[in-house]
């Protein structure tokens, strides 16, 4: 009798445990469905649902008869997911030998606890084909747009150039940046639980190509004002120089360079000598082009200096604070000669009276 009693309060000691056990659970699901559904349904998203940016395609410039001077081109970029690289090693040795890339960096990156690296932007296609043999696991291309300069350096310091994301960091890319640049597109992608790409919605927010700019800039007269600028910088062994071109009309630029220059499609490989826009930048003394100043407020002032002569000192006058000197002697100048032989002491003289 005593061993029947025993077995059935162990039979009610097990049947209870697991009932228990079972309210338990039923609790939870019960916690989770209604009062947490909002923060396991997000934590869900985020492990199935993507959203994946699109970029708006950077606006095109064109000088003031419609020749191309900046454009864009598909390219590939290269990236990796280091949980899916198995052989990290093997991978790495591999991408940077085809890739030009310091093997033992990239293999530290691919060791990384991330799920998306860079290996390398905008690759040139036949790279791309090189990579695609290898069959690396892990391993895949994202289609991005290069920005291209059609005419190479013609107007270099005009155009500037952008950096690897199509930012502009100089010239016209940059001080125009905000309107040659394209507004992003979104577009959301499905995944399965091994993170593969299954599906993208249709219901996309597609991005906008930015606006197209047109330069006074004449790509024709840029060439011709570049190709002479090099050769007087060869002919007098000269270390740098520039060349501005106005339409005397209205002030338009029509040309604007300066030696040395670069190539904006690899500006990256050139340094800031190179870079640096001196017809923008650089403060110089206007020299004797400024005498015209003096030369037209003398005739608008009606002086006689048209039969007067001016005596410019042999060479050496002395005024408050310093000493003007001619490039030669000169004696008495009519107020012509003065402009004609550029005499700064009878130019002073003038402006003086």
């Amino acid at each position: 009798m005593r061993n029947r009693d025993n077995k059935y309060l162990r039979i009610y000691i097990v049947f209870l445990f697991f009932s228990l056990l079972f309210l338990a659970i039923f609790l939870k699901i019960t916690y989770l469905q209604a009062f947490n559904k909002d923060f396991f349904k997000k934590l869900a998203d985020s492990q199935h649902v993507t959203v994946l940016p699109l970029e708006g395609e950077r606006g095109k410039i064109y000088d003031r008869e419609g020749r191309l001077l900046a454009n864009n081109m598909n390219v590939y970029s290269v990236y990796a997911d280091p949980l899916y690289v198995e052989d990290k090693p093997g991978t790495a040795a591999a991408l940077a030998a085809l890739l030009d890339l310091n093997k033992e960096e990239l293999k530290s990156k691919l060791s990384l606890p991330r799920r998306f690296i860079w290996v390398k932007r905008k690759i040139r296609w036949h790279q791309k084909v090189e990579v695609e043999k290898l069959s690396l696991k892990g391993v895949g291309f994202i289609r991005e747009k290069k920005r291209i300069y059609p005419q190479g350096d013609i107007a270099a310091h005009v155009l500037g150039g952008v950096d690897i994301d199509n930012k502009g960091i100089e010239g016209i890319e940059l001080f125009y940046d905000h309107y040659l640049r394209g507004k992003k597109g979104y577009v959301t992608g499905f995944r399965d639980s091994k993170s593969n790409s299954l599906l993208f919605s249709p219901q996309a927010i597609h991005p906008q190509k930015g606006g197209d700019i047109v330069l006074t800039i004449d790509a024709q007269i840029q060439y011709w004002a570049e190709t002479l600028l090099r050769k007087q910088i060869e002919t007098f062994n000269a270390k740098a120089g520039s060349v501005v071109i106005a339409d005397a009309t209205n002030g338009e630029i029509l040309g604007l360079c300066n030696f040395p220059t670069f190539d904006p499609n690899t500006m990256g490989k050139f340094d800031a000598e190179n870079l640096r826009d001196r017809a923008i930048t650089d403060a110089f003394e206007p020299g004797s082009v400024f005498k015209i100043v003096t030369l037209t407020a003398a005739l608008a002032d009606e002086k006689s200096f048209l039969v007067d002569t001016i005596f410019c000192e042999q060479g050496e006058y002395k005024i408050p604070g310093t000493t003007l000197h001619d490039w030669r002697p000169y004696g008495e100048l009519t107020f012509e000669e003065v402009f004609k032989k550029s005499s700064n002491i009878g130019v002073a003289k003038i402006a003086t009276q």
